[in-house]
């Protein structure tokens, strides 16, 4: 184990990983008679929110280690 990584990390961030491929892919298909440039505004949107939450949650985790905090926190609910 080095800084704290795990096999069950590693395998929560795959989890995490496929998760978002999952919804990515369903908003990329959503909208059947939708015009292309909706629907690449659809995926640009998601990727947007994608991002923030995922930056927010590596900032939560920064602080949580930063105070001491051994215990890992749980894979993000999202």
């Amino acid at each position: 184990m080095q800084g704290g990584y795990t096999t069950l990390t590693a395998q929560a961030h795959l989890a995490v990983l496929r998760r978002f491929c999952s919804l990515y892919n369903l908003v990329e298909n959503s909208g059947g008679t939708t015009k292309d440039e909706d629907k690449a505004r659809q995926v640009e949107l998601f990727l947007v929110c994608a991002e923030s939450r995922y930056m927010r949650y590596l900032q939560l985790l920064e602080l949580h280690y930063k105070n001491g905090q051994r215990k890992p926190l749980p894979m993000p609910p999202w």
